[in-house]
């Protein structure tokens, strides 16, 4: 009875471990966080065309703050590089949109605090 005892927890053990082997591997992503200096610009400059509630169809599919932190990780290291890259060049908020709010275009200070942001979400998505 005991050696019955002892191959049916074997048994449940290793059955276990198969299954576990040939479960597919769930997309991984990173969580984002927005430091408060951070979020405060996201929401006052950017939130407004990239959120679910934006008009814009390109510019919410371009960038969905709502969306960023349940991509994969590969997506959103793009996403990370693109916000970098709009950031060096100075085209967020594009300038017909500053023209009409010059309210949101973004400060040096506000560049350099957002860089460092996504810079150090680059560096994460991407370990």
């Amino acid at each position: 009875m005991k050696n019955n005892s002892l191959l049916y927890g074997f048994l449940s053990i290793f059955s276990f471990f198969i299954m576990a082997a040939a479960a597919p591997l769930v997309p991984s992503s990173i969580s984002v966080k927005y430091p408060k200096k951070v979020d405060t610009i996201i929401q006052s400059k950017c939130y407004g065309c990239h959120s679910p509630e934006s008009k814009g169809d390109k510019s919410r599919k371009a960038l969905n703050w709502e969306e960023l932190g349940d991509l994969e990780t590969d997506s959103q290291l793009e996403k990370f590089q693109a916000i970098s890259n709009v950031l060096e060049k100075g085209v967020m908020p594009p300038q017909k949109m500053v023209a009409r709010n010059p309210e949101l275009k973004l400060t040096e200070k506000e560049t350099k605090k957002f860089q460092k942001w996504a810079a150090k979400m680059e560096r994460k998505a991407s370990k």
